[in-house]
Formats: structure tokens, C-alpha cells, sequence
């Protein structure tokens, strides 16, 4: 749909934002060494992007609802610090790029001192797909660092208007850049009775004094209950009252957001006369922050910085969303900035090396806007992907097939070069073209005629003679051909990632890799329907962050809700691969949709019975948890559990069940019997977690599922269960 859904944005916005940082978040902003943020000139309403620079640990956060940014941290010369003063609002944007984890903050300043430091007050805090961030690793040079801010800003030049071609050139090559917006014109139109934070001193108690050390007395903004309140911050770094004190209403922020967007490069446009950009807005996390804004305000600012050298190219002006315009690759809609002020600053930012590590697998492709109208253009200029063969489709469960492909190049190099060839818990991303007009199937390349399928159960393709070992001749002609002509039927790019099902043990073992399609949505309906094997799909790439933690010895909890059963079959058995005792809870609506849950049981019975002969597994729970009483329960219970929750009754467990086939991990083939069946019926419940899971606050806890259902899980571990910490979440919002 080429408009945000009105429907969806509140319940996104209540399910994710909040107004503290989970520890997560806190940990997260103080290993960063690069923090972007926006801020907005007061007088003008101008708003502008920018960026702070440290060494890790130059942001810190105190309490959940306080973050410290050590000083001297801007650019030299950066119109944009002059505006980060107290009572002033800021976006904050965390971007690690190696890992393409971004978590933001939008916040009110506290105070700032002397030397730069900042105190900012959380209103919002909040993470972001790993969506079309392209993998770098940063390297910034401790030295030149130490001096960045006060040393002159030599070779910073700016002016109005139109780009220099230099500064046109460096735009249209980027794939990365960053964007400020807000709500409202500080100028004239910010509310005069809205809040600037949300600190509440009942919970927040005391911020010890080092961490603030030197901070005059400030004042933060905050509601309850709609009323306008304050907290003071004392001299020592106390925050002093035991309550909330009447404040009369101030000027407030202005909501303002900072953000990222990326793609291939080439992907944003500069008009022939550099007065005006033109960018896609790709398919996100539905929460339109900064289209939203706009729609508000269209004043927003702009950050280009070039990799290679360090130099940075802020823009300001006014953007215009049309909501009508899908005319780029994977575009929902389309944005035009008309650039009002610009200013470069060669080498601003003091980097030492920056390694380019991969793009990212949802990356469209990009057009030359000269030619868009040429469909055989749009078909040679779609960017870098590889057509993978479809091996095999299968019935998993009730709703639920399976479908296989050769491993990519990239897998195969990887397994080649002795590495695993991606992670368990990781995705696998896929284009495909939707035709016009809108009611028309969705297609995928195919070579020639393959078999047909019916209800998952495959027939051998006999006249495809393409496979694995023996490529036919002219292959990549005759799939660029088909590809060429399902682009010139085409309008419209969907990209669509699918959790990796099979363990990179499988991989290895068969040169093949499988997800695991829950029958929803048009383009996996598609799959369902008209997927068999010897097609050809385009297939990106291997992304995502959701993988087992390095160096934990805990026992693991991962807890599946529907289609949430893929990433925790490969976590499932990776753990039992490693010798690490996991729990599998599976919730499902009835147990005919509950997929591999007899292979998993069988992985769960040998290892089971494998460790009962030495009890290795049994003795690292107990050394990993360290309480009596848990470490006893521990004890009496098998290291690898699964236990299946049917929300609805079921007549016969045996009638419901689906028999799928073992698709278990190498050496598994004499399995022990079969453990009896452990269901459970109604929803997970704290109460139930507590009876399956008794040492669950020791545990490393994964969840993954429908939003509500991950919602409600969270909010039991934080509550009734009293953990300290949320569970790693996998989200199919994105």
C-alpha cells in the first residue's frame, strides 16, 4: 500500500517505544564511537544532522532514564552543537555497523558544561531493523580524536542552493546517509505544554555523584497524568525530592528524530541542477517517525559522510513525501529535498581505517533516471543478487511448508574456506517482482517446465536437467533472459526475509540450505502456490543479529510462538551441538501446526541419552547456575527439554500431530526412543514458566513470535518472574 496504515502506527508505537532504556539499549550506546544526532536552531526552526565522535565508553548512561555524552565529542566548527543547550531536544541515533544494530533515543538536555558534556533526559527510546545497513568496521584514530572538536574546522566550506558538482558526485555514490527531522517549527510552533521528559524520581532514585560530577542545578520536564512536573538535578549529581514538584508549563521540544537510510549506491538521486534530491522510502518497521514529521514539518536536515577520507556534507532544507511515487526499485513511496544551505568539512571526522565488510542482503536495486522508462535498462542496471534453484518443497505442518535451495556462492566459499556458512537464528533475504496490474500472480525466474507439486509432496523434475554438480550451459543466459522478462511485466520490488531453518551442519553436509513459510501474505501465498522445484527465486543474501550469544555457558530458554519455531530449531540445535542444556518452549494454536516438533524431540531424546551416560551436559548446568535449589531441579530434569502449548483444545494429541519427516543433524540417525509427548494445553503463563523453568533467571532467554505473543512473554519475565534483563527477541515487522 503506498500510505502508512493508520491502524498499525499506534499499536507499533505503544508496543516499542519507551520511555526509559533497557539494559540492552544502555550497554549498547556506551560501546559506540560514533553517535549521530539532530538538533534544531531555536530562531530559524532550521534543522540540522549531525554527528559526535568518542572513543567507546564517551556515552555512558547512569540510570535507564539518563544518558552522559562526554565532551568534546562534535566536529569542529558543527553549526549543529550550538544548539544542544539545556532545555533543547535531541534524536539520537546508535548505529553499530559491523553488527548493522541501531537503537535510538529522542530526549530533552538537561544540562551541558563547559567542555560539552551533555545530560540528556530519555522521552523515547526505541530500536530499528537491521534493515539496508551496509556492514563497515570503524577504526577512529585516538589521536587526532583528542583534538577534534577544538582544533580549527580547516577546509569547511558551505553555501546556499545548488551542490557543487564535487558535493553531487559524493551524494549520488553514497549508500548511507543520515536524516534529521521534527515535528514542529521551533520557531513558532512548538506546543507550550508538552513534556520534555520522563524521568520519575519514585523509581529512578539516585544518579551517583561521579558520573555527574560539576553539573549545576537543572530542571527536567515531565508528565503525570497530563500535569507538568520537575525534577532537580543538585550540584553533587544527586537527583534530590522524593516526589514529583509542580512546574509551571514551559517551552517544550519539538519532537525532533534522527534516522538512517540506506541502499545500494546510487539509490538516492541529485537533480541535474543540485537543487533538489531524490530518494525511495523502502518497506521498514511501520513507524514512521520520520515521514510523520514531515508530514508535520518538512524543514529536515541531512548528513553525507564520505567513508574513505572522513570529510562530511551536512544539508538543510525541506522535504516533500509522495506517497503516490513507486516509480524506484522497492520503493513504497518517494521523498524530494530541496536543498536550502549545505556546508562540506574535509576530514572532520578523525577515522583511521574503515573496512567495507558487505551490503546489505535487502538492498534494491537502483535505475538510471535517464533511463527508466527502458524495461531492458531496469533489467540490466537491478542490483547484485544471485538466482538460486528451488531442490525441493515440503509439508512441515498445517500452514507450514519448507522450501530448499542451493547454497549461494557466498555459503560455498564459506564452507570451502572451513567457516560455518552463516549462523543459526539468521535470515536468508529474497526479491521478487510484483506484475501490474495488482490481481496478477506473483512470478519467480524458471528455466524450464519442473515438477509439479501438490499439498508439499514434490515430484522429480526430469526435464530440468540444472542441479548442483552438473550446471547446464548457458544457464545464467537463460535465467537473466526469464528475469528480464518478468521485469518488463514488472512495477513494483518486495523484499522479503525468511529465518534460515536448516543448521549450517546441513548446509555443510548437503550443499543446501531451507526456510520455513507460514502461508500469510501475498508473496508467501505465492510461494504456497506456485513454488516447485527447479524454479529460481533472487536471492540477496544471509543478515541478522539474532544468534547465540559467544562465551555464555548458561543454560538457554527459547520460547516459540507459531512461525517463531524457525530460528529456534537451528538455536535448538546448536545448543545440543555445543553441549549446552536448552529448554524449547512451543506455543501453537493447535498441535497439527506445530512443526519439526518429532525431529526436535528425537534430537532432544539422544542427547539426552547420550549425556546420561557421562553427564557432562547435566554438570555444566549445574556449574553454570550456581544456586542449590535450582542446580537440584537442574539435576532431576533431562539438559534438553521441549515442551509443546496448544492455546486451543485438542481432541487427540495423536490425530492432531503431524508425522514429519526427520530432517535431525548429522550422527543422529540411531536416535534414542522417541521422549513421550510433554503438551501442555491453554497460553504460556508465569506460572507455567516457573513450573517448567524454575531457573529461568539464570538462563539466556530467546523469543521469537507474533508481536502480542512476544509482548506478553516480555512483560512476565519483567514482571511476575522479576528477571533483570528482557529477552533477545527475533520480530517479523520488517
Amino acid at each position: 500500500m503506498p500510505s502508512p496504515c493508520p491502524r498499525c502506527i499506534p499499536h507499533t508505537g505503544r508496543r516499542v517505544l519507551r520511555d526509559y532504556m533497557p539494559e540492552q539499549h544502555r550497554e549498547f550506546f556506551g560501546n559506540q564511537q560514533l553517535l549521530y544526532f539532530a538538533a534544531q536552531d531555536p530562531a530559524t526552526g532550521t534543522v540540522w544532522a549531525s554527528v559526535l565522535a568518542g572513543a567507546p565508553g564517551f556515552v555512558s548512561s547512569p540510570t535507564p532514564r539518563l544518558l552522559n555524552i562526554a565532551g568534546h565529542s562534535h566536529m569542529a566548527g558543527d553549526p549543529a552543537a550550538a544548539f544542544l543547550v539545556p532545555s533543547s531536544s535531541i534524536g539520537l541515533l546508535g548505529l553499530e555497523l559491523h553488527t548493522r544494530r541501531r537503537n535510538r533515543l529522542n530526549g530533552t538536555v538537561l544540562e551541558r558544561l563547559q567542555d560539552g558534556t551533555l545530560l540528556i533526559a530519555v522521552d523515547q527510546s526505541f530500536g530499528n531493523c537491521p534493515k539496508y545497513i551496509q556492514a563497515r568496521q570503524v577504526e577512529l584514530d585516538p589521536q587526532q580524536l583528542q583534538h577534534m572538536s577544538t582544533q580549527a574546522a580547516v577546509g569547511a566550506r558551505h553555501g546556499t542552493g545548488a551542490l557543487e558538482p564535487e558535493l553531487r558526485r559524493l551524494i549520488a555514490a553514497a549508500d548511507t546517509f543520515f536524516l534529521a527531522t521534527s515535528s514542529s517549527n521551533a520557531s513558532s510552533n512548538c506546543s507550550d505544554t508538552s513534556p520534555a521528559s520522563s524521568i520519575d524520581t519514585t523509581t529512578a532514585a539516585v544518579v551517583p555523584a561521579a558520573s555527574f560530577a560539576g553539573i549545576t542545578p537543572s530542571v527536567a520536564q515531565s508528565t503525570t497524568a497530563g500535569a507538568p512536573l520537575q525534577l532537580v538535578v543538585g550540584a553533587n549529581g544527586e537527583v534530590t525530592g522524593k516526589g514529583w514538584v509542580p512546574l509551571q508549563p514551559t517551552k517544550a521540544a519539538c519532537g525532533l528524530d534522527m534516522s538512517h537510510r540506506g541502499g545500494a549506491p546510487g539509490f538516492l538521486t541529485v537533480s541535474e541542477d543540485g537543487k533538489s534530491l531524490h530518494w525511495p522510502d523502502y518497506i521498514g518497521n511501520d513507524m514512521f517517525n520520520s515521514l510523520g514529521n514531515l508530514t508535520l514539518n518538512p524543514t529536515c536536515g541531512l548528513l553525507f559522510i564520505d567513508w574513505a577520507t572522513g570529510d562530511t556534507v551536512q544539508l538543510t532544507g525541506n522535504a516533500h513525501v509522495d506517497y503516490d511515487d513507486t516509480s524506484l526499485p522497492g520503493a513504497k513511496r518517494a521523498i524530494v529535498f530541496e536543498v536550502v544551505t549545505w556546508r562540506h568539512a574535509a576530514k572532520a571526522l578523525p577515522f583511521a581505517k574503515i573496512t567495507f565488510l558487505d551490503a546489505s542482503p535487502h538492498n534494491f536495486g537502483v535505475l538510471n533516471a535517464s533511463e527508466m522508462s527502458s524495461n531492458a535498462a531496469a533489467a540490466a542496471t537491478i542490483a547484485a543478487g544471485e538466482w538460486l534453484r528451488c531442490t525441493d518443497v515440503r509439508l512441515e505442518a498445517d500452514g507450514i511448508k519448507s522450501y530448499v535451495f542451493e547454497a549461494s556462492a557466498a555459503m560455498r566459499a564459506a564452507i570451502a574456506a572451513g567457516r560455518p556458512p552463516y549462523q543459526p537464528g539468521q535470515y536468508a533475504s529474497f526479491d521478487f517482482q510484483l506484475p501490474e496490474p495488482a490481481g496478477n500472480n506473483l512470478q519467480t525466474a524458471s528455466e524450464a517446465p519442473a515438477s509439479t507439486a501438490h499439498d508439499g509432496k514434490t515430484t522429480p523434475d526430469t526435464e530440468n536437467p540444472l542441479t548442483p554438480s552438473q550446471p547446464t550451459p548457458g544457464a545464467a543466459r537463460q535465467v537473466s533472459k526469464a528475469a528480464s522478462q518478468i521485469l518488463q511485466a514488472a512495477a513494483v520490488v518486495v523484499n522479503r526475509t525468511w529465518t534460515i531453518s536448516s543448521h549450517p551442519s546441513e548446509t555443510v553436509a548437503s550443499g543446501r540450505f531451507s526456510i520455513t513459510v507460514k502461508k500469510a501474505g501475498r508473496v508467501s501465498t505465492h510461494l504456497w502456490q506456485s513454488m516447485r522445484p527447479g524454479q529460481h527465486v533472487r536471492f540477496k543474501g544471509v543478515g541478522g543479529t539474532f544468534t547465540l550469544g559467544a562465551g555464555s555457558e548458561r543454560p538457554m530458554l527459547l520460547i516459540a510462538g507459531g512461525i517463531g519455531i524457525t530460528p529456534m530449531r537451528t538455536m535448538f540445535l546448536e545448543c545440543i551441538k555445543q553441549h549446552r542444556p536448552a529448554t524449547l518452549i512451543y506455543s501453537v494454536s493447535c498441535a497439527s501446526e506445530a512443526a519439526f516438533l518429532q525431529e526436535l524431540r528425537q534430537a532432544a531424546s539422544a542427547a539426552n541419552a547420550a549425556a546420561a551416560t557421562g553427564a557432562p551436559v547435566a554438570a555444566a548446568a549445574v556449574a553454570s547456575v550456581g544456586q542449590k535449589h535450582v542446580a537440584a531441579a537442574l539435576l532431576a530434569a533431562p539438559p534438553y527439554q521441549v515442551h509443546l502449548v496448544v492455546t486451543r483444545n485438542a481432541l487427540s494429541l495423536q490425530s492432531e500431530v503431524v508425522q514429519t519427516p526427520a530432517h535431525t543433524m548429522a550422527n543422529e540417525d540411531n536416535a534414542a526412543a522417541v521422549l513421550p509427548p510433554i503438551v501442555h494445553h491453554g497460553r504460556v503463563t508465569s506460572d507455567m514458566l516457573a513450573q517448567l523453568v524454575p531457573g529461568s533467571a539464570q538462563c539466556d532467554v530467546y523469543l521469537c513470535g507474533p508481536a502480542a505473543f512476544m509482548e506478553a512473554v516480555t512483560d512476565m519475565f519483567m514482571g511476575q518472574l522479576g528477571h533483570a534483563h528482557e529477552p533477545l527477541t527475533e520480530s517479523f515487522d520488517y
